[in-house]
């Protein structure tokens, strides 16, 4: 009679052999891998900055906010630069590729990346030519527009209902140009936004407003009919999201305000696309300013709601998708369906 072996014994050889199976695999296919891996990042440079017939790596060092950057070259001079940078979309991390040429114009731009995952028919439509192609051409910094925005020699065309990934993608294509400027402009490049300095002797008046992620200060200066001089916002507690209502700190953006009689009205200033809340903070946050200036009494707050408190023993919970994660309610419902309570 043959003997058996134990099922323990059978199973520790098939792992055995899978393993040994697929470490063979992983040693004749990994230089295959990252031949294909190099092949397509060559390619993605290329394509970025077609100009250029050769490329030659620039060494970044720790904090550039980059992954990686190469110069390109034609005939031995440089044309441009592709940079690479993560940015925080929808779902998760967004890979974008951009080239920029040697006046910081866009040549071309790339979106993806191992971990991309924005929502199908939305954020991913990011990765389609129809939006990658507007940037081509495009001076930076970019902004972004939402249907039915002005459109400008600068301006990205948001994706229908996905302003956070649109703005995302533009977001760091303007931070590879910013990493550039200086190594291109030592001295300024002509042409760019830059903000008033506070006017000597000048009163500078403070104030908050909410924001999207905090309290947005400004700090900000009036002439003797109202008119603002000067502008800066942020401070310390300034937590906006990064490439979204971060872009209030920009120049771009706070430009639109210099010269403006305060108080200032929501139609005087082109909001943020995606970034609505903090733009609108700064607004308030500059009346509230010249409301101090003008010796106008401060607004008083409406007393607050006093809700029913929900009963636990009764409660009914459930939650739904909201922008950036579930949203969680408690709910009590009297004997004809009616809400008595809500958290």
């Amino acid at each position: 009679m043959k003997k058996q072996l134990p099922a323990w014994t059978v199973l520790l050889v098939i792992t055995l052999i899978a393993g040994l199976a697929l470490g063979a695999t992983y040693t004749v296919t990994k230089d295959t891998i990252a031949d294909q891996a190099a092949a397509a990042a060559a390619n993605a440079r290329q394509s970025a900055l077609p100009t250029a017939d050769a490329f030659e790596a620039v060494t970044l060092e720790e904090g550039s906010g980059l992954d990686w950057l190469y110069r390109g070259d034609k005939d031995g001079e440089a044309v441009g630069y592709v940079g690479q940078i993560t940015v925080q979309g929808f779902g998760g991390p967004v890979e974008v590729i951009a080239g920029l040429d040697n006046e910081l114009t866009v040549t071309g731009i790339s979106v993806g990346g191992s971990d991309f995952s924005e929502t199908a028919g939305l954020g991913a439509k990011s990765k389609e030519p129809a939006f990658q192609t507007q940037f081509a051409g495009k001076g930076t910094p970019l902004s972004v527009i939402k249907a039915g925005g002005t459109p400008g020699d600068n301006t990205i065309d948001a994706i229908t209902s996905a302003t956070i990934t649109s703005s995302a993608v533009t977001n760091g294509v303007n931070k590879i140009a910013s990493f550039l400027e200086p190594v291109l402009f030592p001295e300024g490049r002509a042409g760019a936004v830059t903000m008033p300095e506070k006017p000597e002797g000048a009163q500078v008046y403070g104030a908050s407003a909410q924001g999207f992620g905090g309290p947005v200060w400004v700090d900000v200066c009036f002439d003797g009919n109202g008119a603002i001089t000067y502008l800066s916002v942020g401070n310390d507690e300034f937590a906006e999201t990064d490439g979204i209502g971060s872009r209030t700190k920009e120049p771009a953006f706070q430009i639109q305000f210099i010269g403006k009689t305060a108080p200032v009205a929501e139609g005087d200033i082109d909001l943020l696309a995606g970034a609505t809340i903090s733009s609108r903070a700064v607004i308030s946050a500059i009346n509230k300013a010249y409301d101090q200036a003008s010796g106008a009494p401060a607004a008083t707050e409406a007393p607050a709601l006093a809700l029913p408190a929900v009963d636990p023993a009764t409660a009914v919970g459930a939650s739904a998708q909201g922008c950036i994660g579930p949203v969680w309610v408690d709910v009590n419902f009297d004997e004809d369906g009616k809400i008595t309570a809500l958290s």
